[in-house]
């Protein structure tokens, strides 16, 4: 495991997916992704850090959903996903369906709820993977954890295919070659489900 200090930005042929399909159920009316970082909602602000590494798309329900005007003015590209009520796995298959037909050869996926995801982040993850690009790489937090950015390997595309439900990439990673990177933050594995949890959250910042 490489414990991440200072890293390098390359450019890399990468895809960059945004996961912002799910319900966001457990906000009791209120949209998660629409919640302030300073004054730019997090799935805008998570869009903006993104860009620069590659081609970023980003997942959504529907093209009437209001999230779409998140990424209005961005070169990010939105992929629709009719079945999201599937769970995370219909948005992972459906985007990489969409990064087959290019010439990308890694798949960075990042969940659209990490308030304390930074550039850094996106940076060292991108910059490890183009040392080798068949390699799987996984952020870890500073307790050891594994979130995101997760970047998926063109060799691992169509094993993509076979996930199910909610899951993500749990039932992928665990049989892999991993290349995990930590970092001294919670950035990779902190996410806000619920409208307590962004009080407390801005309360202790």
């Amino acid at each position: 495991m490489q414990m991440v200090r200072g890293c390098v930005d390359k450019p890399v042929s990468l895809a960059i997916v945004i996961l912002a399909a799910g319900a966001s159920s457990r906000m009791r009316g209120r949209d998660k992704l629409f919640e302030p970082i300073g004054s730019v909602p997090i799935l805008q602000r998570l869009v903006k850090l993104a860009q620069g590494l590659g081609r970023t798309y980003v997942t959504l329900p529907n093209p009437e959903h209001p999230r779409n005007e998140l990424i209005e003015n961005t070169d990010a590209t939105p992929v629709f996903i009719p079945n999201a009520h599937e769970g995370m796995s219909a948005s992972i298959k459906q985007a990489c369906n969409e990064i087959a037909q290019t010439d990308a050869k890694g798949m960075m996926i990042v969940t659209g709820d990490l308030p304390e995801l930074t550039q850094h982040h996106f940076q060292c993850i991108a910059a490890h993977w183009s040392e080798n690009p068949t390699t799987y790489v996984q952020a870890k937090d500073y307790l050891g954890k594994p979130g995101h950015p997760v970047i998926i390997p063109k060799t691992g595309w169509t094993e993509v295919q076979t996930l199910q439900g909610d899951h993500g990439l749990r039932h992928i990673l665990p049989n892999k070659n991993v290349s995990y990177i930590e970092f001294n933050d919670h950035g990779p594995t902190l996410d806000l489900d619920t409208p307590e949890a962004w009080k407390e959250w801005r309360k202790n910042r």
